[in-house]
């Protein structure tokens, strides 16, 4: 049997590491008209909403964006599809930060 200090430690840093890994999205495009912005959400790897945002609101901080989403249900058939958009349109991804527990 391993030490269990060294396991425990073994352990506690594949958690932080799986934690580290999850991403956190956004994607802005065209909206449904030239005055807004068309957002998807991705939260720790899953879908978290869609949304509009104006183009009068400047968002400072890409976590922002989420206020303006509505909330939908996980979906791997979405994942898929964003996934494919990101590969094709990197330029249109922004990336949020998240603080993660110690």
């Amino acid at each position: 049997m391993p030490d269990v200090d060294i396991h425990n430690e073994k352990v506690e840093n594949a958690i932080q590491s799986l934690r580290r890994s999850r991403t956190s999205f956004a994607m802005i495009d065209k909206g449904r008209t030239t005055d807004e912005r068309s957002c998807i959400c991705v939260e720790n790897t899953h879908f978290y909403g869609v949304g509009y945002i104006t183009s009068d609101i400047a968002i400072a901080d890409p976590a922002e964006i989420k206020d303006y989403v509505t909330l939908y249900k996980r979906n791997q058939y979405i994942m898929g599809l964003i996934y494919k958009y990101v590969e094709n349109n990197p330029r249109k991804i922004f990336t949020i930060q998240k603080q993660y527990d110690e």
